[in-house]
């Protein structure tokens, strides 16, 4: 049954695979699959790992979990681990633009990066990291996206504050964000 939803990322199948959405106009959000890292190693391999595939010329949108590229995820190091991220989501987000995707009709775009929030404790630090990023200059232009898990009790307010920080990028001239509710 997973056959159909998840692929093996080895070439020429991958290749193949994406050749053939793109040729049918289906786009493809890859998701590296993995659990949360145990440790700086592993963390440093996924955060590498995601700037390999924003270097495939295949590959338009990727989702990425802030537990999958750094290990040192915690409570008490806030402004630690948020410094550190944006440093990783930074060079993410100017791999996207570096390295755009050609589509079918020869346009270039930015590739399209989204954060996903895969756990609540991380949710905070997330929207916190992604609009941290976004309100960097050299990402006025360039749109990415974040999810939110609409169960969660603090969802509501996640949205509110994404909204406006929307709002305030659009009305200074910047490009759109993208938020995605999954239930």
């Amino acid at each position: 049954e997973t056959s159909k939803i998840i692929i093996k990322e080895e070439r020429p199948a991958l290749t193949r695979h994406l050749a053939g959405r793109l040729n049918d106009s289906i786009g493809q959000n890859v998701n590296l699959l993995g659990a949360v890292v145990l440790g700086d190693e592993e963390a440093n391999k996924r955060y590498e790992h995601y700037l390999s595939a924003l270097k495939e010329p295949d590959i338009n949108y990727i989702s990425i979990k802030i537990s999958g590229i750094y290990a040192q995820l915690h409570p008490l190091s806030y402004e630690k681990s948020k410094k550190e991220l944006c440093e990783r989501i930074t060079t993410i987000f100017q791999a996207a633009i570096d390295y755009p995707f050609t589509g079918k009709d020869g346009t270039r775009s930015a590739k399209f990066v989204n954060l996903d929030m895969e756990e609540y404790k991380d949710s905070e630090l997330t929207l916190d990291v992604f609009t941290t990023v976004m309100a960097m200059p050299q990402f006025k232009d360039y749109t990415a996206g974040i999810v939110i898990q609409a169960y969660l009790p603090d969802a509501f307010f996640f949205y509110e504050r994404l909204l406006a920080f929307a709002k305030e990028r659009v009305a200074a001239g910047g490009a759109p964000i993208k938020v995605r509710l999954v239930k």
